[in-house]
């Protein structure tokens, strides 16, 4: 029997709302944004990758993003998420376990520029595909990353697959 390695799924939010006025935690997806994260749940189901626990921002971005992407997993809103850099994101995975979840597939939906430079940290060398210092990561971007350890201790994955760069 194979046991699968455990898998992160990295992603930046779906296209937001540009016209939207109103607190930044409230800016909802774009239609647009809404059609892109349905088609990246469809691309991770074609692959047989469904994940079982989301690690998601408050924001309301972040929130339908992952309810689109993965909408039978367990949601775990994550106040620090919201906007935060790559050592908070990996603080907060790791810290994952502390609350009860072990899970093999974890969804991490937040925003630029810590998701992507999280994956460059987490899988040094190239920077990741679609990656512009300026502009960051487009949004609904989403990599694929697995490792051999468990969240608890993670530091370092092998970038298997990029969807929407």
């Amino acid at each position: 029997m194979v046991v699968p390695m455990p898998t992160l799924l990295l992603m930046r939010h779906a296209e937001a709302d540009a016209q939207f006025r109103g607190p930044d935690l409230d800016v909802p997806l774009s239609a647009a944004g809404e059609e892109h994260a349905a088609a990246v749940n469809r691309w991770l189901a074609e692959r047989d990758i469904l994940p079982e626990v989301t690690l998601v921002s408050p924001a309301l971005r972040c929130r339908r993003t992952a309810e689109l992407v993965a909408p039978t997993a367990t949601a775990v809103i994550d106040q620090p998420l919201h906007l935060a850099d790559a050592d908070v994101l990996l603080q907060q995975i790791r810290e994952l376990s502390l609350l009860g979840h072990a899970p093999q597939i974890l969804l991490v939906v937040a925003h630029n520029p810590g998701i992507p430079t999280l994956v460059g940290e987490l899988h040094p060398g190239e920077p990741p595909p679609g990656w512009d210092r300026r502009k960051g990561w487009p949004p609904g971007t989403l990599a694929v990353l697995e490792t051999e350890q468990p969240w608890a201790e993670f530091t370092h994955a092998a970038l298997t697959a990029v969807c929407g760069a």
